[in-house]
């Protein structure tokens, strides 16, 4: 995903959350200052959509 992103060959990226899914692991985008989030649905169950566009692409 990383090598994606950097070739600039991704639009945009949609995360569904689940809040029970946290703690210690891999941050996916821990560095990238370039996803402006777009848009955030939240559902009943607690999960999260949420999605993100790619700005600075050249």
């Amino acid at each position: 995903m990383h090598s994606l992103l950097d070739a600039g060959l991704v639009d945009e990226v949609r995360l569904l959350v689940c809040p029970a899914a946290r703690g210690t692991g891999t941050r996916i985008f821990e560095d990238r200052h370039d996803l402006g989030l777009v848009e955030a649905t939240g559902f009943d169950n607690g999960v999260a959509l949420l999605r993100y566009d790619i700005k600075n692409r050249s």
